[in-house]
């Protein structure tokens, strides 16, 4: 979650950019859907529930606007092919809006927009988030055919927008790319009182480089704002209602849209789900729990594979992958570049990231096995880099890092006291060997952070005019399944998809009958008349 990047964006790895990479620490909501260039993904079968709830149009009267934003929600949209090569064949604008919206006659920043165009029947537009946060909404454009489906684009235009503070809108940079490479890299025992000493003191560093690298964005970018963004985006397409998908912290953007904003919720699908209620501490031990487990799964699998495995038992597994995690100074692991061995922190977000899909497995079987038996990280460190935007030049493809750090400590405020975040992080390492030392202690980094948060956590007794569809695997290590039930528990009237699986959100990820049921929403307004379980199949 918060400081020192392990999850970004959704559903990229490889051919589509990863979405991971949290921040050492804490592994904030993250989705990673098409990663790796996964094909023959599995289907999901089940009864499929009746889909009879019909939810309103996306039409009706206009919406109003305060008179002092008109500016923003009167300016043109002018759309352009996009000159970026990776947006190929998609049309591109960008909007200006209120650095702060308490101020609106001072500064603006950019967003950058991308859509597609429907190809029959336009009933709307589809705004899509990959998470986070930090994840770049023209990247999961961009590589969105393989997961959302066919004849949604045929329904709607889809827009995929980098949130402020991230990538090709105003951006927040507190690392030269020297510098990331060395923050990415170095291990870090934060349950040591020298480790978190430390960490701190990187914490505290990498908030002055925001400030002098680009200027004071890095105090804007909080949710609240980017909700308030979107629906300048949802007036200037012309909508009167939203249509979203949102995955893992995007999650949290749609809740926290339908907060500010009920009257304007459409078709909303949450997938993944981020608990906006839950302190910065408490979805750090639902992390931990999730990777925890996710990682005994992992090790199991290996065992019952065909062979090569490097361990012999879970629990020999875990201790391999732990003290894997653990290297530094000088127990790292060669690779083909000798300036650059595998540290621990590079392995960790290797194998954290790869967590996020058990289609992901075999990858990182073979990576590493590479690294415990022939002592080679090369595959490790690939892997990382990919997680990480990291090119093979030594520059960085998107500012993630930088932005999941920004954004995180403008949504959590510090809570509790010293006292009690030292007994939270015995409790996690506790709890859980592998995770817990890494997850431990994050209010300490809250603490030093240049600014402090002033959003409040709380559960939520919202309804809303048409109802909102939330997805939620059984077994997702970085938004566990408890968050969805919580969330559903918030929204009144809220429709809740569980599929059984360990992989990180659920729509575009293997399941048909999660497929099935969001398309009937989105295209044709028709939601599950009750929750809907989907069986791993």
């Amino acid at each position: 979650m918060l400081f020192t990047p392990h999850g970004t964006e959704r559903g990229h790895y490889n051919q589509q950019n990863s979405r991971k990479r949290g921040m050492k620490r804490a592994i904030v909501a993250v989705a990673l859907t098409g990663l790796l260039a996964l094909s023959g993904c599995g289907t999901s079968s089940s009864k499929q529930a009746a889909n009879t709830g019909e939810t309103n149009p996306l039409t009706g009267a206009p919406t109003s606007f305060p008179e002092e934003l008109k500016t923003f929600y009167t300016q043109k949209l002018q759309w352009q092919p996009c000159t970026e090569p990776k947006l190929a064949g998609l049309s591109c604008a960008n909007i200006k809006v209120p650095k702060e919206y308490d101020q609106p006659e001072g500064e603006t920043i950019r967003l950058r927009l991308a859509r597609t165009v429907a190809t029959g029947n336009k009933k709307g537009t589809l705004f899509i988030n990959p998470g986070g946060p930090g994840g770049s909404g023209l990247s999961l454009l961009a590589n969105s055919q393989g997961t959302i489906s066919g004849s949604v684009f045929e329904s709607f235009d889809v827009v995929g927008f980098d949130p402020r503070g991230v990538g090709q809108s105003t951006p927040v940079t507190c690392f030269t790319d020297e510098q990331r490479d060395e923050f990415l890299s170095k291990t870090v025992d934060p349950a040591t009182p020298e480790g978190r000493t430390e960490d701190i003191a990187r914490v505290k560093a990498m908030g002055e480089g925001c400030r002098a690298l680009s200027g004071d964005i890095f105090e804007h970018v909080g949710t609240e704002n980017v909700a308030r963004d979107l629906d300048v985006m949802r007036h200037l397409v012309g909508d009167n209602k939203l249509t979203y998908l949102g995955y893992s912290y995007g999650s949290f953007l749609g809740q926290t849209y339908a907060r500010l904003f009920p009257e304007r919720v459409g078709r909303l699908v949450l997938d993944g789900i981020l608990d906006g209620s839950l302190s910065y501490q408490e979805v750090a031990s639902a992390q931990a729990k999730g990777f925890e487990e996710a990682l005994s799964h992992y090790a199991q699998w290996c065992i019952e594979q065909s062979g090569g495995c490097p361990w012999s038992s879970v629990e020999e597994g875990l201790g391999k992958i732990k003290r894997l995690f653990s290297m530094s100074g000088s127990e790292v692991i060669r690779t083909e570049d000798p300036a650059r061995p595998l540290t621990g922190a590079l392995a960790q977000s290797a194998v954290v990231g790869l967590m996020y899909r058990e289609q992901l497995y075999g990858t990182l079987h073979l990576a590493l096995a590479s690294a415990l038996e022939q002592g080679d990280g090369t595959q490790l460190l690939s892997l990382a880099d990919q997680i990480d935007y990291r090119q093979p030049n030594g520059t960085y493809s998107l500012n993630s890092p930088d932005a999941f750090t920004a954004i995180n400590a403008l949504d959590y405020p510090v809570t509790g006291t010293p006292a009690e975040w030292d007994q939270e992080a015995a409790d996690l390492i506790a709890k859980y060997p592998v995770m817990g030392p890494f997850m431990g202690g994050g209010e300490y980094m809250l603490e030093a952070w240049p600014v402090h948060s002033k959003a409040k956590r709380e559960r939520v007794h919202l309804k809303t005019q048409q109802p909102i569809l939330l997805l939620g695997n059984t077994h997702d290590p970085a938004t566990p399944y408890s968050m969805a039930q919580s969330v559903h528990e918030q929204l009144e009237g809220s429709k809740l998809i569980t599929w059984d699986s360990y992989t990180h959100t659920a729509y575009g990820a293997g399941s048909t009958c999660v497929a099935s049921a969001v398309d009937a929403y989105l295209i044709d307004g028709v939601i599950i008349d009750h929750d809907l379980d989907c069986k791993q199949g």
